[in-house]
């Protein structure tokens, strides 16, 4: 958007100079259109709702006589006419309003006058859809004598939302838009939009465990992208992957802190050992800060964010004593680590009780939860879920369309952004590139090469 303004200021400026001030204003204007349009993508339906925001504030006064939001002013009943002195029509109360666009709505601002209300609004709602030409219209009133109307011109649970931490390169690549480094923490992270096309956000710092659940090819498995993507671009961020699968940890190999692709439950839980220990040793630091959760981390005190895929094949393996050494592990993990700066992400097609104790679950109270098999996968993840007039456990649910809650907040769909998979290897070799590789490939005798090369350049730098 930055560099849209940019070019707009051109126009403006080379219309002041060679056309006047009045042509300024007007290729001003043009250049905005036709640079949202031509853009494409989400610049152009904002584009779209622009047009529309316009042609509703154009036709507002006619409409609201139509739907019974133009009430008469009764302190002016029997009013005189303005030359005969007879008696005249009564006039009307025009509520004002105020509209802005987005990619998806026209959000119309309206301040109410005596005898309109959110009611009536209400009442009028599939008459103003049908006259703006739009699929639904949503009602709230944000403030005492404000009600605000938005306009859906598209659906967002049915938009395509791409991950803005990419692009996509004219040689089909994807680039990173963000440096390695330079997100910290504190910075929202972007999961999703919600049905009304609010972004769905957390950050690490903020943020306790979370659970991902959803069945095969339900978009579980993209979403989790975003969340490797965003821990490895994140500074003082140390991520561990767990994955018996190999499937998730394949593309963050080279550069995640640790990994653990092993079925054995030993090996993973002598990783989590380890970390839980480390997390720990940190208790002096409550005395130092005088607090009761750390949310300020370093290289000396990073963030461990730590994702496990498919924690069933820990949790149920065939060898009992060692599952229950995972358990015990993930139990006190996920009952102390965060206020010593521990992240748990668990990935999960099913979130019964089998695969995850109640008191693990307790703890996971971030939840983002696809497409499952049965109401009691659902209920699993949302303990509500009974009461809930939206599901998961729905078989139609498009892949990519959840259920979001983050922390206390109200459970709601949403659709994920979308970060395939081929986009994360492409921004794990930017991160091999920058000097963030740790190890290379299984076999990989060039890749090792080169990350003794980049680590040498590296310390090379830092040294002068």
């Amino acid at each position: 958007m930055a560099l849209v303004n940019e070019i707009i200021g051109a126009f403006q400026l080379f219309a002041v100079v060679f056309l006047g001030g009045t042509a300024a204003y007007f290729m001003g204007r043009f250049g905005w259109w036709a640079i949202l349009y031509f853009r494409g993508g989400s610049y152009r339906h904002q584009a779209r709702a622009m047009r529309r925001a316009r042609q509703i504030r154009r036709g507002w006064k006619a409409l609201a006589r139509l739907v019974d939001l133009a009430p008469l002013d009764k302190s002016k009943v029997g009013h005189a006419g303005p030359t005969t002195g007879q008696k005249g029509p009564v006039p009307r109360l025009y509520p004002s309003i105020k509209t802005t666009a987005d990619e998806f709505s026209v959000k119309v601002q309206l301040k109410t006058v005596p005898g309109v209300s959110v009611t009536s609004v209400e009442r009028a709602a599939e008459d103003l859809a049908n006259a703006w030409q739009v699929q639904r219209v949503k009602v709230t009133s944000p403030k005492s004598g404000r009600i605000l109307i938005r306009a859906y011109l598209r659906e967002p649970l049915e938009a395509h939302i791409p991950s803005p931490l990419v692009a996509r390169t004219p040689e089909g690549r994807w680039k990173l838009t963000v440096k390695p480094g330079s997100l910290s923490v504190d910075d929202p992270i972007l999961w999703g939009i919600t049905e009304d096309g609010d972004p769905v956000t957390s950050t690490f710092a903020s943020s306790v465990h979370g659970l991902m659940a959803g069945a095969t090819r339900s978009g579980k498995s993209i979403q989790a992208n975003t969340l490797f993507t965003v821990a490895s671009l994140t500074r003082n961020v140390r991520l561990v992957i767990l994955d018996p699968n190999l499937a998730a940890v394949a593309p963050w190999w080279r550069t995640a802190y640790r990994v653990c692709d092993s079925t054995d439950p030993n090996d993973a839980a002598e990783i989590l050992e380890e970390i839980l220990e480390e997390l720990e040793g940190r208790k002096d630091l409550f005395w130092k800060l005088r607090t009761d959760r750390i949310t300020q981390f370093s290289d000396e005190v990073p963030l461990y964010v730590i994702p496990i895929d498919e924690a069933a094949a820990y949790t149920q393996s065939g060898d009992k004593k060692a599952s229950e050494r995972f358990t015990t592990v993930l139990k006190k993990l996920a009952a102390q680590s965060a206020k010593y700066g521990g992240r748990i992400w668990v990935l999960t097609q099913k979130p019964s009780s089998d695969v995850l104790s109640t008191v693990i679950r307790m703890n996971l109270t971030d939840r983002l939860c696809f497409r499952v098999d049965t109401i009691e996968d659902f209920v699993m993840a949302f303990s509500e879920g009974r009461n809930l007039s939206i599901t998961a456990a729905d078989r139609t649910m498009p892949q990519g369309v959840g259920i979001v809650s983050f922390g206390s907040a109200v459970p709601q769909r949403f659709r994920a952004v979308f970060l395939p998979t081929e986009a994360c290897w492409d921004i794990s070799d930017q991160l091999v590139d920058a000097g963030y590789g740790v190890r290379s490939l299984p076999g990989d005798e060039e890749q090792i090469r080169h990350l003794s090369l980049v680590h040498a350049e590296k310390e090379g730098e830092e040294a002068a």
